[in-house]
């Protein structure tokens, strides 16, 4: 009954009289916090004593009053949330709980029936706020979720939110949502699993080759007991992946032998190269099978081929040097030559063209004019000369000046002003200049010279400025006086007979024409025509033009083709009014166009239409098959662009950060340039960043602390010399001006307001699976705390939110309770809870999970069952409980139950009726018991079970999945397991290299292996390369036998055990032993727990970890150095996820 005080307090009266009671402690009511004025009473059944008692428990959920079976018979105090409750002891007909003050916390109040089950009588009342938030909280649904599957399947309970005084149901947007806890999940119905089974219901429709198996696909479901039923598929439409109704398959055929292709291209014209064809396995001359069906030894798909001598340059002797002193060069003839004889320069390669000019090499210096100091000025006043001495001088020895040359002679004589001169008269003084006209330089002291005495002297032609194609000549034009040989300017010579210094040249057109392979005939009979492409490139094979070709020289793109005449069509003849059909006795093949190839580049298929006709031209089949011509042939055959890289070149700036770039150019296999979307990998990096050592400059410090706590103040920063990070004299940043310091506005909250303040969030409170996150919100003013409600015009930030960690993989195991610890009264009993590992089908780990020092994932402590309980078999003056031992589980797998007998006795040890002892004190009498699987988990078992006693793949149930297993030894008493390698020994293997380098402290080849290196054989480790198809398991620990060589060949002296390698290659980080280890299709994957150690001399390893855990490569070695699994744990398999 609810009644309003007043506007703002609300007077609650419930009476409590449940007639569905149970012994023990039964709930009651939850006082919300923020209540008061609280009383709770206790009536006695008919007004006297009863076994009904009263019972208190905080928020914790920590007994405060009665609790543990412990009575207070007398009159108490308890101080609890900021109250003090009152108790009037249970000696009373009527017990009774009061408190006046306020609660701060939730109080749980409940009814402890101990002996007759009287349902009591409880009233209880306590005032609230209307206002206070805690009215309303989450609590778990009662009832557990149909189980969503018919096997394995999960039930759960969901949070709803409930009303604190009444307990009802209300809607959920009264509750905060981030107190909402997490739904609650557990498994349900565990005795049996689903699962898919396949019946073979036609065999291999193929004979030879490929084919089809026809299977019929059954859902089941398989019960701990053994039985299975047979369920419609939407059963096990859940269960991924689902087996095909038609799988392929290979028949065996009577003959194998390869079948080839044309041979590819050569991949040099000369010095040796290489061609390839492809090869197909065909079964009985028809059928193409995979390669692996036809021996390796008898296919030959690569031959050498063009291993006559490539044309060379030979280059002829140096001419003479061009001068005698100084600088000058020397050229030379460089002819291509071909089979002993000189050939067409566009035959040899023009990059690798030697040298044709060069420097001359240590020549002495040549003879130079020496200029002395100048005379003073012919003149005191106005303009003058003046002089100087040249001499020719050679290693500051005076020489003929003849050695020198005349052209570069510097002035003997040159011009000087002095100020103007200046007259004294009687009257008056005059400044005149001096008019005397100064000799030219170049005429001073120079005899004159006729043009009768000079002639003009050539040199020699220099050679072609092109190497192809047109071109320019040159040669030197000096004048020459004839009496002294001396070099003269070129005005003394006569300008009409001057020879020309440039003529043209023509040398052989820069371009060659190429052609390609002859097409097809256009038709099959009759007359048409074979193109072929023609195109000129370069002397370097690029920059195809046909204007660096002779076009007079051009190959033809077209020609001729004939074949027998096509058959005509007769017409059709008439016979009275009937039509009678001529009989036929002619067919014909007739083919299509080429159809696209299927690769632009690397070797590709194209096909075309063939079809028989008869000589009406219709559709037949009776052409002869062996003369049919082909439908597909190759195409595209040459290998596809790629990519060239340059070398980088220098950073782009001298100190700080900058760029160096490089040439990327994508070529054909001519290495002919081609545009970049011609190449199929991506293009590489042209471009990379560089850093320099640290520029100096000024750098801006950070704008400091605002000069305000409330409203507006201001923001400084200034500048700093540094030379990177590091702040160094600002004198080394002189080079710059200083920037002045900056100043901006900076705002603060309003003087004298109230806000929120957040701090950061804590981490998620669950390791895994849903959790939250919890942060601190204060009401602050300035950087002072105050009280929330100043803050209350204001919304409140988030103090929780929700967080969710990947899904949990571990789980708590309890063991059976123990028997009670005394015989009678009041004892203990206890058990064990161990935490284990939870894989993705529900399968449990029966080894627990050590308690980890560290900060690893491990159970939670909140979820762990408990350990200890009370226990009581009877008072011990009075009859007494006694338990015999239990009986075998009734199963012999799956889940089951024990029985045990409890008998009555007197404290003499007399049996007696069950009736005269406590029933609710009675021991368990039946308890789940759970046996191994009933489906075959060994070898063994299928040994046993089905009486089979020969080798083969069978299904095993391993850690809640069905799996394929290849049982050995099964003629035997111990069986071994054995996992099938579905990729084979191609990618299965475990080798230690046997070469080791000469020079053991480099790492060659940027670490690739490169077997032709300088190395020498090294046998000290034991080298080898084992292979392997199935390797040897523990079907329990999933630990694999790695030296297990049943299924296994060792190629060389030593079998190396699988997962390992090793080598004595270098002491460097250069490890060349190889394993692989792939479990691709098998189920199984490698364990996380699984570790490689290396050991050794300068042991280095690189473990690479693929396909989530499927796919295991590695590279180990050292000086000598190896790598295996941990020995303590192994290599270490784990079935695979869904």
């Amino acid at each position: 009954m609810l009644h309003l005080l007043n506007s703002n307090i609300l007077l609650l009266l419930i009476t409590f009289n449940n007639l569905e009671i149970i012994l023990g402690y039964n709930n009651i009511v939850i006082i919300p916090a923020g209540a008061s004025n609280i009383e709770v009473l206790q009536y006695g059944h008919e007004n006297t004593l009863d076994d009904n008692y009263l019972a208190l428990m905080g928020s914790d959920h920590q007994y405060l009053l009665n609790g543990n079976y412990m009575i207070s018979m007398f009159p108490k105090s308890i101080q609890y949330a900021g109250s003090l409750i009152d108790y009037s002891g249970s000696h009373t007909i009527y017990e009774k709980i009061n408190a006046t003050k306020r609660l701060e916390d939730d109080l749980y109040v409940q009814v402890l029936t101990v002996g007759s089950l009287h349902p009591p009588e409880v009233t209880y009342e306590y005032t609230i706020s209307v206002h206070e938030k805690a009215i309303y909280r989450w609590r778990l649904e009662e009832s557990w979720s149909p189980c969503n599957s018919i096997c394995q399947g999960e039930q759960y309970r969901k949070a709803v939110c409930v009303d604190r005084t009444t307990s009802k149901t209300v809607n959920d947007g009264l509750c905060h949502e981030h107190e909402r806890p997490a739904h609650e999940a557990k498994v349900c119905n565990l005795e049996c699993f689903l699962r898919w089974r396949v019946n073979v219901l036609k065999s291999c429709s193929s004979t030879c080759g490929r084919g089809i198996i026809t299977n019929e696909i059954q859902c089941i479901q398989q019960m701990n007991t053994g039985e299975v039923k047979i369920l419609q598929h939407q059963g096990c439409i859940h269960i991924e992946p689902r087996p095909s109704e038609m799988e392929e398959c290979v028949g065996p055929c009577r003959t194998k032998d390869w079948k080839y292709g044309v041979w590819s291209q050569c991949s040099a014209t000369c010095g040796g190269g290489q061609q390839y064809r492809k090869a197909l396995c065909i079964g009985d001359g028809t059928v193409e099978l995979s390669d692996s069906e036809c021996k390796n030894e008898s296919k030959v798909t690569e031959q050498t081929c063009a291993t006559e001598a490539c044309p060379f340059w030979k280059p002829d002797k140096w001419t003479d040097c061009s001068s005698s002193c100084g600088s000058g060069h020397r050229r030379r003839l460089v002819l291509c030559f071909y089979k002993g004889n000189s050939a067409p320069r566009n035959l040899c390669n023009e990059s690798e063209i030697p040298t044709v000019i060069e420097a001359c090499p240590q020549l002495p210096p040549c003879p130079q004019w020496k200029a002395g100091e100048w005379e003073q000025c012919s003149v005191t006043c106005g303009s003058g000369i003046r002089k100087r001495q040249v001499t020719c001088k050679e290693n500051n020895t005076p020489v003929s000046p003849e050695k020198c040359d005349e052209l570069s002679k510097p002035r003997q004589v040159d011009t000087c002003k002095l100020p103007l001169c200046t007259v004294k008269s009687n009257s008056h003084q005059d400044v005149i200049e001096n008019m005397v006209p100064a000799p030219l330089p170049d005429e001073e002291e120079a005899e004159p010279v006729h043009s009768s005495s000079t002639e003009w002297k050539t040199g020699n032609w220099s050679s072609c400025s092109a190497t192809c194609g047109e071109g320019l000549m040159y040669r030197q034009v000096i004048c020459h006086q004839l009496s002294t040989q001396r070099v003269l300017p070129d005005r003394k010579c006569s300008r009409h007979q001057k020879p020309t210094r440039t003529r043209a040249c023509r040398l052989p057109a820069c371009g060659r024409w190429t052609t390609g392979k002859w097409s097809e005939c256009s038709v099959t009979c009759g007359s048409g025509i074979q193109t072929r492409r023609v195109m000129c490139l370069s002397s370097d094979d690029r920059s195809p033009s046909d204007d660096l070709c002779d076009l007079n020289t051009k190959p033809k793109k077209e020609k001729g083709c004939h074949f027998s005449a096509c058959p005509k069509q007769p017409p059709s003849q008439e016979i009275g009014d009937n039509n009678v059909e001529k009989e036929v006795t002619i067919y014909y093949w007739r083919t299509g166009l080429w159809g696209k190839c299927s690769q632009s580049c690397g070797g590709g298929i194209r096909r075309r239409q063939v079809a028989c006709y008869d000589e009406l031209g219709k559709h037949s089949q009776g052409c002869d098959m062996t003369q049919k011509p082909p439908d597909t042939s190759h195409c595209n055959t040459e290998p596809c662009p790629y990519w060239i890289l340059g070398e980088w070149s220098q950073c782009s700036s001298t100190c700080g950060k900058g760029v160096q770039t490089r040439l990327v150019q994508c070529i054909d296999y001519k290495k002919a340039p081609l545009t970049k979307d011609r190449c199929i990998l991506p293009m590489p990096d042209n471009m990379k960043r560089c850093k320099s050592t640290s520029c100096v400059n000024w750098v801006w410090t950070s704008w400091s602390t605002c000069s305000t706590s409330c409203g507006v103040g201001t923001q400084t920063r200034t500048t700093q010399c540094r030379r990177g990070r590091k702040v160094v004299s600002e004198k080394e940043c002189d080079h710059v001006p200083k920037p002045t310091a900056e100043v901006k506005m900076c705002k603060r909250m309003k003087c004298a307001g109230y806000y929120w303040k957040k701090q950061k969030w804590s981490k998620c409170s669950s390791t895994c699976g849903k959790g939250f996150k919890t942060r601190e919100v204060t009401c602050q003013t300035g950087s002072k705390t105050v009280d929330d409600k100043f803050c209350g015009h204001l919304r409140k930030p988030k103090e929780r939110r929700k967080c969710h960690q990947y899904q949990c993989s571990l789980t708590w195991m309890a063991t059976p309770w123990s028997e009670c610890s005394q015989i009678c009264g009041k004892g203990i009993q206890s058990r064990n809870a161990t935490c284990h590992r939870v894989n993705a089908y529900k399968w449990i780990n029966p080894d627990p999970i050590p308690r980890p020092n560290s900060s690893e994932v491990w159970c939670k402590m909140d979820d762990k069952p408990s350990i200890t309980r009370g226990c009581n078999l009877g008072n011990c003056t009075e009859n007494i409980w006694v338990v015999g031992e239990w009986s075998p589980c009734n199963v012999k797998c799956g889940t089951g139950r024990q029985r045990r007998r409890v008998y009555c006795h007197t404290p003499e040890g007399k049996r007696v009726s069950s009736a005269r002892c406590d029933e609710r004190l009675r021991p368990q009498r039946r308890r789940r018991c759970h046996e191994r699987p009933c489906s075959p988990i060994s070898c063994q078992d299928i040994q046993k079970r089905s009486n089979i006693t020969y080798d083969g793949e069978q299904e095993i149930f391993v850690r809640g999945r069905y799996l394929k297993i290849y049982c050995a030894k099964m003629n035997t008493s111990h069986p071994q397991e054995y996992v099938t390698l579905i990729r084979g020994d191609q990618d299965n293997y475990s080798e230690v290299y046997n070469k080791r380098l000469t020079n053991p402290d480099t790492c060659p080849y940027g670490g690739s292996r490169y077997d032709a290196c300088n190395c020498v054989t090294d046998e000290s480790i034991g080298p080898g390369l084992t292979t392997f198809q199935r390797i040897s398991i523990n079907i329990t620990s999933l630990v694999v036998f790695t030296q297990d060589w049943t299924f296994a060949q060792t190629h060389g002296l030593h079998p190396i055990p699988f997962g390992e390698s090793g080598d004595c290659y270098s002491r460097t980080s250069c490890p060349q032993g190889r394993f692989s280890l792939s479990l691709l299709g098998t189920g199984f994957v490698v364990s996380p727990l699984t570790k490689w150690i290396a050991d050794g001399n300068n042991p280095s390893s690189r473990i690479r970890w693929l396909e989530r855990g499927q796919v295991i490569q590695g590279k180990c070695g050292g000086f000598c150095g190896r790598c295996a699994p941990d020995s303590l744990l192994g290599l270490m398999l784990e079935v695979a996820p869904p």
